[in-house]
């Protein structure tokens, strides 16, 4: 990616475990789609 990917999480606290696994899951999309730029993922609770 051109641009470093951006993990936000609203109404609940972040966790190693679950950057880790959005990382690993943006990989996989890397390996589909290689002139992929960017990918911004926002968690939420509600």
């Amino acid at each position: 990616m051109q641009v470093p990917a951006e993990i936000s999480f609203h109404n609940l606290e972040s966790s190693a475990w679950a950057e880790e696994e959005i990382r690993a899951r943006i990989a996989d999309l890397e390996r589909l789609y290689d002139r992929l730029v960017t990918c911004r993922v926002h968690v939420d609770q509600r």
